[in-house]
């Protein structure tokens, strides 16, 4: 489990090579995620191989626009995590997450 303190924090679009079930059990989280087909519009660094873990420079939910123009092209997907509520993440998929509450454990 992952328990966070701060409210307004997460982290930037990031993916993995595996699949992912997210279980909300407290507080509320906001996630944003991009199509891997789409990559391009989010400005991803470049890498060879398999890479594992790859983060954007970028935030869905406060990102300049005159850096990242291509990214208002990108469909977006959202949804707010409740408690009790279950998130399958598949892999590649870019994803971005907010803490909505103070206090989450998810």
């Amino acid at each position: 489990m992952h328990h966070t303190h701060i409210e307004n924090t997460g982290s930037p679009f990031h993916h993995a090579a595996v699949y992912n079930m997210f279980y909300q059990v407290h507080g509320q989280k906001q996630w944003w995620f991009v199509d891997p087909t789409d990559s391009i519009l989010g400005y991803p660094p470049a890498t060879v191989g398999r890479a594992v873990g790859i983060f954007m420079a970028l935030w869905t939910h406060d990102y300049d626009k005159d850096e990242f123009p291509l990214f208002q092209y990108a469909p977006v997907h959202t949804a707010v995590l409740n408690p009790g509520d279950v998130l399958f993440n598949p892999p590649w998929w870019w994803h971005s997450i907010k803490n909505v509450t103070e206090t989450t454990v998810g």
